[in-house]
């Protein structure tokens, strides 16, 4: 189905961008969430910094706090970092978020299952693939957030000490991916709607070739208008008291049987 190959596509590139954003600085150095000029070069990204050409090692969350210090310090007049003063609850705060950049490679393995689920479903497979679409996207907008909140207040502080900071490539690509994720889910929800209607057009036609094959001319009736079928020879009417009782006995519900003995006598 066109549309089903289209939904796959989309995820296959918004997982292609949440993984370049997540190998962003320090292992691309080319690639960075956030960059930091004049006179400090500082680059941040999901799992690590470099600051000067020099980088930390990748790791999952990381001292935003000093980071911040460092590259404010050695711009600000005074000689001070703009967070010195920040209370150890905030900086463990601000670590925690950037633990948060971790949903960048969780967005990113949720969007290729969609995909392959995607591209090899058909009908129900749709829904799954859905909902597979669905995680993808709440795990790539929560990413995004974590982007641009924690790098706002990076930039903020670093333009107050008088450096400029702007946000990186791997932020954008986020943004994309994500916009991407939300195409997908809703292009996989019209596939699984449309696989449905094709089934049920295909059925119909193959009840409009049966009835045309037995010569009738009535409109074909579903299963649950279809009267149960009586063997041909035995077409009168069912009377239980006859000698060679012959027929179809009438359909009764279970709370309207009596019960009978071998002799059809109500039992005492």
């Amino acid at each position: 189905m066109i549309i089903g190959g289209f939904t796959g596509l989309l995820l296959l590139v918004a997982c292609v961008l949440l993984i370049l954003a997540s190998v962003s600085t320090p292992i691309i150095n080319s690639l960075t969430l956030m960059t930091v000029n004049d006179p400090i070069f500082g680059q941040l990204g999901a799992f690590g910094y470099c600051i000067n050409a020099r980088c930390s090692s990748s790791k999952l969350g990381y001292d935003l706090t000093s980071v911040v210090n460092q590259l404010s310090r050695g711009q600000s007049t005074r000689g001070t970092g703009v967070m010195d003063d920040i209370g150890d609850s905030a900086a463990k705060s601000l670590t925690a978020v950037t633990k948060g950049f971790i949903l960048h490679p969780i967005a990113a393995a949720f969007a290729f299952l969609a995909m392959i689920t995607a591209c090899a479903a058909d009908k129900i497979g749709y829904l799954f693939a859905s909902f597979l679409a669905l995680l993808a996207f709440l795990s790539s907008l929560a990413a995004m957030l974590i982007d641009f909140v924690a790098f706002a207040m990076v930039k903020n502080h670093v333009g107050d000490a008088g450096g400029h900071a702007k946000y990186g490539t791997g932020t954008w690509l986020t943004l994309v991916a994500t916009i991407l994720l939300l195409v997908a889910m809703l292009t996989s929800l019209v596939s699984c709607c449309c696989g449905r209607s094709s089934k049920h057009k295909r059925r119909e036609q193959e009840l409009r070739e049966q009835s045309a094959l037995h010569g009738g001319t009535e409109k074909p009736r579903r299963f649950w208008q279809r009267a149960p079928k009586h063997d041909p020879h035995y077409t009168s009417e069912y009377d239980p008291h006859a000698p060679n009782a012959v027929g179809v006995p009438p359909r009764r519900h279970f709370w309207s049987r009596k019960a009978t003995t071998m002799h059809d006598e109500p039992v005492v």
